[in-house]
């Protein structure tokens, strides 16, 4: 620590949390600070502890750290899922980095029981919690508010121009709860099957071949592609959303288009100490891209979170559980914007 009253500060706070805890340097990895749990965790006391770096600490866990790494040059709450084994318990480590210019972030290290989410991810499962009790608590009131209206309406003198204004509100308010309902909802893969996953996107680009204005479509598939375990409704999900998005944003002229490919990707081979075989991981990477008016760039890091739209009826939700459906998988997702050709990617492991 910097100073006594900076560990004053972080020791009051943080040792009264349940979970092991550590504020590390994200370039370097040495510890700044522990908690107790973090302590009793390891079995060491802090003076063991502080100013020690994290590969020491957990013996050069590739599989954590090389997570930690790629986490630690980004802004925003990530989980990375089964990242420590010990004492034959599974533990998963929630990492926040914030856009303080200081050098610290803050690790949270939880038993896979109590973990919220099952992917490396900026979903903050407080999001799920959150919403889950706004929606119970606001139905109820609602509700009263909508049979209120009925009951004056069936009553002999009202003002109709208010009580058009409560009924149109009041379902408005419905609609956004909807939206809510769907983010507190827990997404789970129910029905995996080995699918090629070009049909699944010829399938999803079903809606849009027949809309009334036309756009030109291309398909750029690698034929060698092998097939793919997903659950594909929930990916005909995402592909929908992210064509219709594509759709929407087209100026439609002449050389308005919107492109798919897919491609292999040879993974990194990872060598894992005391094991024989090295672990090697494949991807099959889908990219959807689009000439349209593109997406401003102080927009790129927002455009996956809850209720975040740049369209004016938009519930911003769609992307949101886009991310959600591809972390799911254990994929990944990003999204580039240049020229106004806004690409999507999404990694999905083999």
């Amino acid at each position: 620590m910097k100073s006594e009253n900076e560990y004053g500060y972080f020791r009051d706070f943080f040792d009264l949390m349940p979970d092991p805890l550590a504020v590390i340097n994200k370039k370097n990895f040495k510890t700044h600070y522990v908690n107790q749990e973090f302590q009793y965790f390891l079995k060491k006391s802090f003076s063991q502890i502080k100013n020690s770096n994290l590969n020491e600490l957990f013996n050069d866990d590739l599989f954590f750290l090389s997570n930690l790494n790629e986490i630690s040059k980004k802004i925003g709450v990530f989980l990375i899922r089964e990242a420590i084994l010990k004492d034959n318990l599974k533990f998963s480590v929630v990492c926040i980095v914030t856009e303080r210019k200081d050098e610290n972030m803050l690790l949270i290290f939880k038993k896979e029981n109590e973990t919220l989410n099952n992917e490396i991810s900026d979903d903050n499962g407080a999001y799920e919690h959150f919403f889950s009790i706004f929606v119970h608590e606001i139905t109820n009131p609602l509700s009263s508010i909508k049979m209120a209206s009925q009951l004056i309406e069936k009553s002999k003198t009202y003002d109709s121009e208010l009580l058009g204004i409560i009924n149109n509100e009041s379902n408005r308010i419905s609609k956004i709860i909807n939206s809510i309902s769907q983010i507190s909802s827990k997404l789970v893969l129910k029905n995996k099957s080995s699918e090629n996953i070009h049909e699944v996107l010829r399938y999803s680009t079903f809606k849009l071949k027949n809309q009334i204005k036309k756009i030109k479509i291309f398909e750029e598939f690698d034929p060698s592609l092998p097939k793919i375990s997903i659950d594909k409704s929930l990916l005909i999900q995402v592909f929908e959303n992210l064509l219709n998005n594509a759709y929407e944003a087209s100026e439609f002229s002449e050389k308005s288009f919107i492109k798919l490919s897919t491609k292999f990707i040879y993974g990194e081979t990872i060598i894992i100490p005391n094991i024989k075989e090295n672990q090697k991981k494949n991807y099959l990477l889908v990219k959807i891209e689009d000439n349209g008016f593109g997406i401003k760039k102080n927009e790129l890091n927002k455009i996956f979170l809850p209720f975040f739209s740049t369209k004016k009826r938009g519930s911003g939700i769609g992307l949101y559980l886009v991310k959600r459906i591809i972390n799911l998988h254990n994929g990944r997702i990003s999204v580039d914007c240049t020229d106004n050709l806004t690409s999507f990617r999404i990694k999905l492991p083999l």
